[in-house]
Parts: C-alpha cells; sequence; structure tokens
C-alpha cells in the first residue's frame, strides 16, 4: 500500500466521520490524508485543495470560524492553481466560504460567494438543473433571515420554486421547503405593508 493509497483511505474515513457527526475524528483522519501528502512533497495538487476544503467544513460545522476560513482560502489557492475556474471542487469551496461567512453573519461576504455557485452552475448547468435551484434558495435564505430584503427574498424563493416544479414531484421537501419560505416571506412583506 502506498502512501498515496493510505492517504486516500483516510481521507474517506474522514468523509465517513463527517457524515456521523464524529467531527473530532473527521479532522483526525482529514490531517493524516494531509500529512502523508505533505510527506510525498505534494505541494500543489487537487487532492490537497479538496482535503483544505473538507477541513474547513468539518470546522465550520464544529462553528471554529477562523479555522475554517483559513483551511478554505488555502483551498482555495491550491485549487485555483490547479483547476479550472468553474471545477465543481471550487464551487464546492465557494459554497462552504458562503455557509461560513452566513454563520458568522458577514452578509456581504456571504452573498458574494453564493452568487459565484450561481454563476458557475448557471454557465456549466442546464437551466432547469436542481443545483441552480439549490442556489436560488440559498440566496433567498440569505436575503430572507440575515439581510431582511424580503422582496429579494421572495424573488430568488420562486426563481427557485420555478425550477423545482418543472423537475421534481409536487410532494418532494424542495418543492415543500420552498412554499413555505415563501409563505413566511408573504406573510412578512404583509405584515411590514400593514405596519
Amino acid at each position: 500500500e502506498s502512501q498515496l493509497d493510505e492517504s486516500i483511505g483516510y481521507s474517506g474515513l474522514g468523509w465517513a466521520d463527517h457524515w456521523l457527526n464524529q467531527y473530532d475524528e473527521s479532522l483526525s483522519n482529514l490531517h493524516k490524508s494531509l500529512s502523508l501528502l505533505n510527506e510525498l512533497g505534494l505541494d500543489i495538487c487537487e487532492e490537497k485543495g479538496r482535503l483544505h476544503s473538507s477541513i474547513g467544513l468539518v470546522y465550520w460545522r464544529k462553528k471554529l470560524y477562523s479555522e475554517a476560513l483559513e483551511n478554505l482560502n488555502t483551498a482555495l489557492k491550491i485549487q485555483q492553481a490547479t483547476l479550472p475556474p468553474e471545477h465543481p471542487d471550487i464551487l464546492a469551496t465557494y459554497n462552504r466560504f458562503a455557509i461560513t461567512y452566513s454563520a458568522m453573519n458577514e452578509v456581504d461576504l456571504a452573498l458574494e460567494y453564493y452568487n459565484k455557485c450561481l454563476n458557475i452552475r448557471l454557465a456549466t448547468l442546464p437551466h432547469n438543473h436542481p443545483d441552480i435551484a439549490t442556489s436560488y434558495n440559498n440566496i433567498g435564505w440569505l436575503y430572507h433571515e440575515k439581510i431582511g430584503d424580503y422582496v429579494k427574498a421572495l424573488d430568488f424563493f420562486q426563481k427557485s420554486l420555478a425550477i423545482c416544479r418543472k423537475i421534481l414531484p409536487p410532494t418532494h421537501r424542495d418543492i415543500i421547503r420552498t412554499e413555505q419560505n415563501i409563505r413566511k416571506v408573504n406573510e412578512k412583506l404583509q405584515n411590514k405593508s400593514q405596519t
């Protein structure tokens, strides 16, 4: 078994631990994977970018935002040096920046990164792709919950719902969630107009 194979194994264990909400174990395994790549002298490679992005996500889950941002910045530098600008790994890192900045109430930065995700998806995916609906929903949520701009929130939720209705069954959770979001925003808009 080569060090590279061992690194890949630790990376897989790190992801499994992450999905089991075992974040300390996840970080331990992801860092072991990273150390093995360092021992191999692989300073700039796709896998290191992916690992730093994953480590950033786990730190976000642990609410350790400065550590999350540090790893996400490292990931993005590596990814921008090794991948095309619209690569899914870069998109995933942008999304992780967005959720981290949102958790820190840095809404302008969160919006910037959610828009980067949306722009990549619009440029690379069919116009009715569910990931585009997700981007619209994420931006709508940010306008609704963090910014308080209900008109913009409603616009993004409606764009999300329009895509979801074309591609998903009517009882799908994404449709139900988006319809609930639209109802909440409409209630807030009505309350605002009554005051």
